[in-house]
């Protein structure tokens, strides 16, 4: 009989914790679902359209521009890496560039130096 008393009041403890980080397991759960649903809305009002603008104005073609992903960070992610792999395709590399005033040019013939 006398052990049965600290047996209960830990089996006691033991619920009362589990209840205890239910409780709060759910209070913060609802938090964080409250704040991914600001996050959400944030991202779909402010940044998708500028990213939509830029891919727009780049030209960017409808079949890159991932609409068909419904999780608006998984579209940022998708749209801006698209955005930034066009930019990379169409930037033309420095050594395509031409030196005007290179040493080595020789003056036209109506030129003088």
């Amino acid at each position: 009989m006398d052990a049965l008393i600290p047996l209960l009041a830990a089996l006691g403890g033991l619920l009362a914790g589990i209840g205890l980080g239910l409780m709060l397991g759910r209070l913060n759960d609802g938090a964080r679902r409250r704040q991914m649903a600001r996050l959400e809305v944030g991202v779909r009002t402010s940044v998708l359209p500028i990213l939509e603008g830029r891919a727009a104005a780049l030209g960017l073609p409808a079949g890159e521009r991932a609409g068909s992903v419904e999780d608006p960070f998984r579209l940022v992610v998708e749209l801006s890496s698209s955005i930034r792999r066009h930019e990379r395709d169409t930037d033309l590399p420095f050594t395509d560039t031409v030196e005007v005033d290179s040493p080595l040019r020789t003056p036209s013939e109506g030129e003088s130096s």
